[in-house]
């Protein structure tokens, strides 16, 4: 599995209702790689896309940009994990 989940991305989305203080200082805090702070217009966006009202929220896209989830339950993420590798390879 472990050669497998190298071909995943992780990331992380932000807008920027978050100050340029608290945002570094969470980056920092946390550790965080591939993030992408947003305008408003590029979260509503996002929002009606996804159809999302609030955060977290978990979406699976594949390596062609299409969404295999789009309100995935990350609660579950050890258990459909194999599952979406098997799929999506």
């Amino acid at each position: 599995m472990k050669k497998k989940l190298l071909s995943l991305i992780f990331g992380l989305l932000f807008t920027y209702g978050y100050s340029q203080k608290n945002y570094d200082s969470f980056v920092k805090e946390q550790e965080l790689k591939n993030l992408y702070r947003l305008s408003t217009d590029e979260y509503n966006y996002l929002r009606q896309l996804f159809k999302f009202n609030g955060i977290p929220r978990y979406v699976v896209i594949d390596k062609n940009g299409d969404v295999i989830d789009g309100d995935f339950p990350m609660h579950n993420f050890d258990v459909l994990l194999e599952d979406i590798l098997k799929k999506h390879q």
